[in-house]
């Protein structure tokens, strides 16, 4: 616990340099701030083989607030520690949003170290108020439509946290965990509240516009800690409404599986390289919420192991998306600071002006399409092997459940791999459409320093999964009282899904195999040709002598996709010269979101009319309903 508030002191001292020294380098407080989540990280590696550490801090109206530190927090820890080095790129911020943006760090750690009720709704909302503030100053109007969302989602999670503590008696964790009473209303609450900043269906409206209209290592931080920092409220806060019943598995099964396959839809036609990014991430919400589900269906069935083997894949996809998602968007980013654009048909040929850049963006690119070996295919490849399992079950229902959940990720996956690699092929391959802008330049030391950092984490997570995994079973192994050791990581470089006999995978020995597999058949090839080998023309888009315009664009490169999924899209075409674009309807900012907002403009407006009466009529509005509480007091009395 010292080294966790040695860690917390050093990102809070980092927050107050940035906001009020005005003379201290850009740089310092995010180097200050990595050196803190760093430190944070190992205290949470700690504490995954240590008992549970509290501390008192105050009492507050007889509340007692605690901080306490637990395997499931030390993983969490962890997981957020694995976004740190996106802090270095905060000295390209203002010094208002630099600190604003440390601060929602801060408030990510506090979330996971928080021992009641009253200090996680405190560090929830200095999380989410923090971002805001940081995307009111690049967002504008945007960003308080992501105020309202998340908003919705605080109170929701009040209301959820004050009907524990009313059954309960007390705020701490600890009694709270002692319920062991399902309720329904408690279960939608908290799906609601985390599910605003997980971005699950109808509540995912403000991402696509906040991360197009914010820095990428602003909205890398949204896709990482922040993002992981709900999926750790929901397990932390469904684990105190043990034993889950099978309806809410299902539920949550159906949830995320609309929830990614719309985003995923969405991601395929979009030509806005950050807002593909974004619904990338909303789909990885969505999945996050299938394999919650799923395991709930097999908890609810006494199928322990395979339930164990979904939190640890939901513990390791809050790892990967963090530095996947965060590498790609750090790179996205530092392409539109150079180019002034982050539409895809206006980039291109940027692997050779920006090398590093183009490089990190090529490695958080490929694990996000879960290419082979990276953390993006383990995770993957550990989804489908917990669906595919669906057999163990006795109920027959839950079976089918899965088996459509599976058919329906498998669809997904193959959708997603080829939005995933047109956003990174249309933006940094082939040659720049912008015909005589200058060539871009390479990315500063700070972001070169990330992009770094970040791949070797993603090359642990990817290459070494043997040593991350039996991290993350010790805290589920406590959580669900299962014995999970060497189960999923037997400790031969293999992953196991629960059963052996069912399954195996490596993607360390991938990691040796396909570029050694790569290397033989290139030398084959070259001594297969030796020198009977001969150059002719390329085709016409690939020899560039047709100029730039020549060569696919994001929106031919899925138009396939558009024109089969035509009345889902609805597409509009709009006509600028002799550029045709077309512009697909998003059913909820475009439709929904305006008439309910309309509805409560109506409702509002009727409600002023009232403040705005004269005071005769308030005298009878008050006379009236005296009248009618003293009959009422006469007939219950």
């Amino acid at each position: 616990m010292t080294l966790a508030l040695a860690g917390l002191a050093l990102i809070a001292l980092a927050a107050l340099a940035a906001f009020v020294v005005p003379g201290v380098a850009a740089a310092v407080p995010g180097l200050l701030a990595v050196t803190g989540g760093a430190v944070a990280g190992v205290a949470g590696v700690l504490a995954l083989f240590a008992p549970m550490r509290e501390i008192g801090l105050w009492d507050l109206a007889g509340v007692h607030l605690r901080l306490a530190l637990d395997p499931l927090s030390g993983a969490f820890l962890l997981v957020m520690a694995l976004g740190a080095p996106l802090l270095l790129m905060s000295g390209h911020l203002a010094r208002a949003g630099r600190g604003a943006l440390l601060l929602s760090y801060l408030g990510c750690l506090l979330l996971v170290l928080a021992g009641d009720a009253v200090s996680f709704l405190f560090a929830w909302e200095m999380m989410g108020l923090a971002a805001y503030v940081v995307s009111a100053l690049y967002a504008g109007r945007p960003a308080y439509r992501m105020a309202s969302f998340l908003e919705v989602g605080t109170l929701a999670l009040l209301l959820a946290l004050a009907l524990m503590w009313s059954r309960a008696g007390s705020a701490s964790f600890a009694a709270l965990g002692a319920l062991h009473s399902p309720d329904t209303l408690v279960f939608l609450l908290l799906v609601i509240g985390f599910g605003a900043k997980l971005g699950v269906l109808g509540l995912h409206g403000w991402y696509p516009d906040v991360y197009a209209s914010t820095p990428g290592s602003v909205a890398g931080l949204y896709s990482g800690p922040i993002w992981a920092g709900a999926i750790y409220g929901l397990v932390r806060l469904l684990a105190f409404q043990r034993p889950w019943p099978l309806g809410w598995g299902l539920a949550l099964l159906v949830l995320g599986v609309l929830t990614a396959l719309w985003a995923t839809l969405y991601s395929l036609v979009e030509g806005d390289g950050k807002q593909l990014l974004a619904y990338s991430t909303v789909e990885n919400g969505g999945v996050a919420l299938l394999v919650l589900g799923a395991t709930i269906v097999f908890a609810g069935d006494q199928e322990v192991l395979l339930a164990g083997l979904g939190l640890v894949v939901l513990l390791y996809l809050a790892a990967h998306h963090t530095v996947s998602k965060g590498l790609a968007l750090a790179s996205f980013g530092a392409v539109e600071e150079a180019t002034g654009e982050r539409v895809l048909d206006r980039l291109g040929g940027l692997r050779l002006s920006m090398p590093w850049t183009s490089s990190a963006g090529l490695l958080g690119f490929l694990s996000l399409a879960a290419v082979p070996p990276f953390s993006g295919f383990v995770v993957e490849w550990f989804v489908f092997m917990l669906l595919f399992q669906e057999f163990r079950l006795g109920l027959l229902g839950a079976r089918l459940a899965l088996v459509v959940a599976g058919a329906v990720f498998a669809l997904m996956a193959a959708m997603g791999l080829v939005a995933v690699i047109k956003g990174y092929s249309v933006a940094y391959l082939g040659q720049a459409r912008r015909e005589g802008a200058p060539a871009p330049r390479e990315a500063g030391w700070s972001a070169r320093t990330t992009f770094v950092m970040l791949a070797l984490l993603l090359a642990g997570v990817s290459v070494l999964p043997f040593v991350l995994v039996p991290w993350l079973e010790r805290p589920v192994g406590a959580l669900l009282h299962v014995e999970l050791a060497g189960r999923i990581a037997p400790g031969n470089l293999q992953l196991n899904p629960a059963y052996s006999s069912f399954a195996a995978a490596s993607s360390t020995v991938l990691a040796a195999f396909v570029p050694i597999v790569a290397g033989l058949a290139a030398l084959a090839t070259w001594l297969a040709g030796g020198r009977s080998r001969r150059r002719v023309p390329a085709w016409v888009g690939a020899s560039g002598d047709a100029g730039p315009g020549v060569q696919y664009g994001a929106s031919a490169y899925t138009n396939p996709m558009r024109v089969f999924f035509t009345s889902f899209y609805r597409p509009q075409v709009e006509r600028e010269g002799n550029h045709v674009r077309t512009r697909v309807r998003r059913w909820f900012v475009d439709d929904l979101y305006p008439w309910l907002s309309g509805t409560l403009d109506a409702v509002t407006g009727r409600i002023t009319r009232l403040q705005a009466g004269r005071v005769t009529i308030y005298t009878t509005y008050i006379l009236a309903v005296f009248v009618v509480a003293l009959l009422l007091a006469r007939l219950i009395g």
